[in-house]
């Protein structure tokens, strides 16, 4: 991961990732998120190719 992964992150979170971490397993994301990016992994891993669609919202500019 780079920093500015590391950055967005800590933003989003309030917990930045360390060098060296998994990108997928960083203690701010719930149990499902995790298991999700795992299934993702193991499917590249293995040869699969998709596509992930992941859409979220900005905290600071959302309208609620």
């Amino acid at each position: 991961m780079n920093k500015a992964y590391r950055h967005q992150i800590a933003w989003l979170t309030g917990i930045e990732p360390k060098e060296g971490d998994f990108s997928y397993l960083h203690a701010a994301y719930g149990d499902d998120v995790i298991a999700n990016w795992k299934q993702y992994y193991s499917r590249a891993l293995n040869g699969d190719r998709y596509s992930i669609i992941h859409e979220s919202t900005d905290p600071e500019t959302a309208i609620y």
